[in-house]
């Protein structure tokens, strides 16, 4: 007999990539338009040393969903600003990596769920 059941909507996992995602793309936006700008450099220092620790944040935040998985692998690959181009450009990438496959790996495990009997 299966112990296996649907998981309800109840069940829902909220996944802290996306807040991180959503911080870091604000603060690495800011940098750059400060850039743009023409801002002080110690502005533009200051901002961009927020966007890169907020990119450790991020790094660090193992995706509890596929959904969050994906949206990671996206951004630390394709990203308009964070895309990676050459593996090790960005020091936060390899940490970011190393974190999604481990997500990736938890999240494959297959879950089994006690049958509630009536």
């Amino acid at each position: 007999m299966p112990t296996a059941t649907l998981k309800t909507t109840t069940d829902v996992v909220i996944d802290p990539i996306f807040a991180a995602l959503e911080n870091h793309q604000k603060l690495d936006q800011a940098t750059g338009d400060l850039i743009q700008s023409g801002a002080q450099q110690c502005d533009i220092d200051r901002a961009d040393a927020a966007a890169e620790k907020a990119a450790w944040k991020l790094a660090r935040i193992k995706p509890a969903t596929a959904a969050g998985a994906a949206a990671f692998a996206a951004y630390i690959t394709t990203g308009p600003i964070t895309g990676l181009f050459t593996l090790g450009e960005t020091n936060w990438h390899e940490v970011a990596f190393r974190n999604l496959a481990e997500s990736l790996a938890k999240i494959a495990q297959p879950v089994t769920f006690a049958r509630r009997e009536s």
